[in-house]
């Protein structure tokens, strides 16, 4: 990207201020780049200071026993999915989990 900017920001002769301009914009962005991650945090820590700050509520850990007993009643993952308004690949993700917790290590679980 730079050698691209440099060709049609210099053209074909470039001058010493124009090699300037180039680096500080460049440097000016880098450094921009690096702060975002700090004023981020700092955002962040205000907003939970507030309040004002939640994470996302775990729909599908909320909703497994739902899952288990509809899997279990014979409804396919892609019904209970819409059924429930997740994702078809949370439900398969649960499934799959729940199968490794329940599974004795000597005795995997196999795919279809």
């Amino acid at each position: 990207m730079v050698y691209h900017l440099r060709a049609g920001f210099l053209g074909q002769y470039p001058k010493p201020t124009s090699k300037l301009m180039l680096t500080i914009f460049t440097g000016v962005a880098t450094w921009e780049r690096e702060i975002m991650p700090e004023r981020q945090r700092e955002g962040i820590a205000k907003a939970k200071s507030a309040g004002k700050y939640k994470s996302r509520a775990p729909t599908v850990r909320r909703q497994a026993d739902e899952i288990k007993a509809a899997i279990a009643a014979g409804e396919k993952p892609t019904h209970v999915a819409r059924w429930l308004g997740v994702a078809r690949s949370s439900v398969y993700r649960m499934l799959e989990d729940y199968s490794a917790a329940t599974t004795h290590p000597c005795n995997p679980v196999r795919g279809p």
